[in-house]
């Protein structure tokens, strides 16, 4: 209804516009339907997500981006030399890495400085108005950290301690800080190290002594007992066990790399025994015998005729990569009788897998995974046994035995992890002087 006294346009500008209340929208939708000529609305929210979207589909969307660290240090140089102020360069960079890509901010900070330092602004000066922890301290963190000295980093705490720093933020800065390490040696972008040159020449210095593999073990070591450190009454000794636990981080790499080569050792080892079973058929020690459903064994009317490398353990390796379920199954059965075109297969009755093929559906597939392996129209014959009494009575001496010990061996995690690994046994205990055992 008003005219704009002077100018063309009358412009209203909502701050935080996601604040108004959903009638205060729908007030404000019958304005935006139908705009006067001479009004125009500038809506500014940080939280767009807020906005409802009948809002934002009548509205021209801009969104304002974080403007780099440069820009910010060349503008503050740019007022720095026309107000006349004597000013560190790396205590502008400090103000500018603030700010957070805010133009504003950056401003509002100088401002505080100016007014509690006067026209000679240094360093230190920043650090103390803003409360901020020194960068120069992240970087003796992140170097005692790689270096491998819990000395130098309890040292540290107790500093940062005794100034009255806040220890969860401290540990939010040096979480940055191995992620501003890590990026530098994964990428040469500039984007994605907002800083100074300075800081930029000692990050990829500290990077290249470290190597990617231990700042990748370190940041996620960080980021795992952020929490712990969040909601700890003791924020303190968490950070220091923390770093001393990381000041070791090459022992662990090194256990690491062990498992590795275990592991890889493992895999060498099952694609020969693949290949052995493969290249050797199976041989029966008997195929003119068989079992029938009864346990009994029945004669049977032919040798078995065996392809030279079409067999069963063959096949038990093709089935694992088709089907890792109905692999599992038949791990443990027994072959019968291959022919040309007839497998007889074997299992132990009253089992799990007992009625597994009773479903006509797994049933078919297993003809065609047997069809398909054996290059031929396989018929395939299923029937159980009742399994080896003298296996059965071995099993129930050694549940027995197990029952009867008086006491049960307690075993650390460690030592239980070597036994898993190596597949290994107790063979002896000692009781020492202090009562424990080894």
């Amino acid at each position: 209804k008003y005219m704009p006294s002077s100018s063309r346009y009358r412009i209203y500008i909502i701050d935080e516009v996601h604040m108004l209340t959903l009638p205060a929208f729908n007030a404000l939708l019958k304005t935006l339907e139908e705009p006067p000529d001479h009004v125009k609305f500038i809506c500014a929210t940080t939280e767009t997500h807020k906005v409802p979207v009948t809002i934002i589909s009548r509205c021209q969307r801009y969104d304002f981006k974080r403007i780099p660290m440069v820009r910010i240090i060349a503008h503050l140089r740019t007022i720095a030399g026309e107000e006349g102020l004597d000013i560190e360069p790396s205590g502008i960079a400090i103000i500018a890495r603030e700010a957070e890509g805010s133009m504003r901010d950056a401003e509002s900070l100088l401002d505080q400085v100016i007014s509690f330092a006067g026209q000679k602004i240094t360093e230190k000066d920043i650090t103390d108005i803003l409360g901020i922890i020194d960068r120069n301290i992240i970087f003796e963190t992140s170097a005692a950290m790689i270096e491998g000295s819990s000395v130098k980093c309890l040292n540290i705490v107790e500093k940062i301690y005794n100034h009255g720093h806040d220890i969860k933020e401290f540990y939010k800065t040096l979480m940055g800080q191995f992620r501003n390490l890590l990026m530098s040696m994964i990428s040469d972008q500039d984007q994605l190290l907002d800083m100074s040159d300075r800081d930029k020449e000692e990050i990829q210095r500290q990077a290249r002594a470290a190597g990617e593999e231990k700042l990748h073990a370190i940041l996620n070591f960080l980021i795992n007992r952020e929490e712990n450190l969040k909601y700890s009454s003791s924020p303190r000794l968490i950070l220091e066990t923390t770093l001393i636990k990381l000041c070791h981080v090459d022992d662990f790499l090194s256990f690491a790399d062990l498992l590795k080569k275990v592991g890889a050792l493992e895999e060498r080892l099952a694609v020969a025994a693949v290949q052995d079973n493969t290249s050797i058929p199976r041989q029966i020690s008997d195929p003119a015998k068989r079992w029938d459903g009864d346990g009994q064994e029945t004669a049977k009317p032919s040798p078995a005729y065996i392809q030279e490398e079409k067999t069963w353990d063959g096949f038990l390796a093709f089935l694992a990569k088709k089907n890792g379920a109905m692999h599992a199954i038949l791990k443990d059965w027994k072959l019968d009788l291959l022919e040309k075109d007839q497998l007889e297969i074997a299992g132990e009755k009253h089992s799990f897998s007992s009625t597994y093929f009773d479903d006509k559906d797994r049933y078919n597939q297993l003809v065609n995974f047997c069809s398909e392996f054996f290059d031929g129209n396989i018929q395939v014959k299923i029937s159980f046994r009742n399994s080896d009494p003298i296996s059965k009575q071995k099993e129930a001496a050694k549940i027995s035995s197990e029952a009867n010990k008086t006491e049960m061996t307690d075993l650390s995690p460690p030592v239980q992890d070597v036994l898993d690994l190596f597949q290994g046994k107790i063979v002896e205990e000692n009781i020492n002087n202090t009562g424990g055992k080894k």
